[in-house]
């Protein structure tokens, strides 16, 4: 059961890697289907000389919700039922421990902005660590939930001086827009809308990629 867990773990964890890859690629910029798979950062050119590591911005109270993205790939960037998906699960698991009341955990509550700036600060530590370092220095990170450019700013108030290196570039991915921002500067350098068309092509060669392509239907 650990060895399966383990799997799920990194093949959910590829999936959002590789949709990264190919979002830069389609909404950003074609250079970067030069960047190869690896650690720390997860995406590397030594010919760019780029490094970029992805993570989520999920915090680990809300462990159910980000369980069950292993299982909900064909709706992984919309709301779409993932509350009820989130009370199946706490139901099961109320079940096991024979507790009649599961708490609840509700999807609206989740605060991206909380979350943004613990994972900013949680990579840029590392970033400072044990990361291969780069000219060029970017973190991709995956919210929630959609964030509009207001919310966006509200995690600029980071205090980044503290850190020897910083990011470049920080890609906040609000499920059908991609904002490029600049958290040193405090800057919302572009804001890219995605149509329906490129998401979908992105999450099929994410999918492929991380060898979870569901069948037609799913998609």
């Amino acid at each position: 059961m650990d060895d399966i867990r383990t799997l799920k773990s990194k093949i959910n964890r590829e999936y959002f890697e590789y949709y990264a890859k190919y979002s830069l690629i389609m909404s950003r910029s074609k250079k970067y289907v030069l960047l190869a798979k690896n650690e720390s950062p997860d995406w590397q050119s030594d010919v760019l000389n780029i490094g970029v590591e992805v993570t989520r911005a999920i915090d680990k109270d809300i462990y159910l919700a980000y369980n069950i993205i292993g299982e909900y790939f064909g709706n992984v960037f919309v709301k779409n039922h993932i509350d009820e998906k989130i009370k199946e699960r706490q139901e099961e698991y109320a079940a096991i421990l024979g507790c009649d009341n599961p708490q609840s955990i509700c999807y609206d509550d989740i605060s991206n902005i909380a979350n943004l700036k613990k994972g900013y600060i949680h990579k840029t530590i590392k970033l400072n660590k044990n990361y291969v370092k780069y000219n060029k220095n970017q973190l991709y990170i995956f919210t929630f939930k959609s964030m509009d450019e207001y919310e966006v700013k509200e995690c600029f108030d980071l205090d980044l001086s503290i850190y020897r290196i910083n990011y470049d570039l920080c890609f906040v991915n609000c499920l059908d827009r991609l904002y490029v921002c600049d958290f040193v500067n405090k800057n919302i350098i572009d804001t890219i809308f995605v149509n329906a068309g490129i998401l979908q092509k992105i999450k099929k060669k994410a999918l492929k990629k991380s060898n979870l392509y569901p069948s037609e239907s799913t998609i």
